[in-house]
């Protein structure tokens, strides 16, 4: 039997809840033998021990490599976390060992929340359970969106990125990724450039439409809200979008633009509109089918604009 184990930070639990396969370090020290502790070494030790963690049991005839075990949990796992509410829950290294040694998988995925900090986020039992469904429903469909060689080589979403076969992924797979990529920065003028270029790889913006009010006319019409909410949302996605032109660019700000009180406001709203997104296309087989299928979302966005 393998172990695989993770320490996950930036998370806090219930005491009482055992769920997802997360433990106290203290309830599971015994687990870990000389061998392993001397393969580890003291200080990924201190850090398991100072964390909850996730552990896995796995049959020794399992194919599953460790990276696409981690795939799961730092990924999308975590991912699953985030569509409950914003957070920086992330679990940058895993082991799995045996009796034949150790091996680790470290990882770039440090997860900061939306205001780019790494703050400590408590999830009460009934959350998790919600996430626990999200994962299920994630790990189906995104999986679904590449080949199975690209998981075995690659082993998780983002990770060993040039072996990833991009235009392999479907559109709910790469915004996804863009959305991992704005939680793996803390630098905000970069985490709303990447909110923006999730919403443009969703809702299908050519490059020879007008971009900036074509994206935020489609953004915010694609949930079913009241006026007031799409008019703010409107906005938002249009300043959004100057900010992230400058940026990628490499031009100065507009000097409000360039407050960080400023920026984190409007990150903090991307990163909930993304999630309310991300949330409606995983419980809404409708807006999921749209989403996928280009045409049919041209035609949904032609026939709400005509309204």
């Amino acid at each position: 039997m393998r172990i695989y184990i993770s320490p996950i930070l930036n998370f806090k639990i219930d005491e009482n809840a055992k769920m997802f396969n997360i433990y106290d370090p203290k309830d599971i020290e015994s687990l870990f033998s000389p061998n392993f502790l001397h393969s580890a070494g003291s200080l990924e030790i201190s850090r398991i021990m100072n964390h909850k963690v996730w552990l896995v049991l796995v049959e020794e005839n399992s194919e599953s490599s460790i990276s696409q075990i981690n795939e799961h949990f730092n990924n999308i796992l975590c991912l699953s976390y985030w569509l409950i509410k914003d957070c920086a829950c992330s679990s940058p290294i895993a082991f799995l060992f045996d009796e034949n040694g150790t091996r680790n998988d470290l990882r770039d995925s440090f997860y900061s929340n939306s205001s780019g900090k790494f703050t400590s986020t408590k999830f009460t039992i009934n959350e998790l359970n919600t996430a626990e469904s999200k994962f299920d429903i994630l790990t189906s469909f995104l999986s679904s969106g590449r080949k199975e060689s690209d998981v075995s080589e690659s082993g998780n979403v983002l990770g060993s990125a040039n072996l990833v076969h991009y235009n392999d992924f479907h559109a709910i797979n790469r915004a996804v990724n863009f959305i991992t990529f704005a939680r793996s920065t803390s630098f905000i003028t970069q985490k709303i450039a990447w909110y923006v270029v999730f919403f443009e790889s969703l809702f299908g913006i050519s490059e020879t439409e007008s971009i900036n009010f074509k994206m935020s006319y489609r953004v915010a019409h694609f949930l079913d809200l009241p006026l007031d909410d799409r008019l703010g949302i409107f906005d938002k996605i249009k300043l959004a979008y100057s900010i992230r032109s400058s940026f990628i660019h490499g031009s100065k700000l507009q000097k409000k633009h360039s407050q960080i009180e400023f920026q984190e406001t409007i990150s903090n709203f991307l990163d909930d509109l993304a999630r309310k997104i991300i949330n409606e296309i995983i419980h809404n087989e409708d807006r999921r089918k749209l989403i996928l299928d280009p045409d049919m979302l041209r035609e949904f966005f032609h026939k709400k604009f005509l309204e």
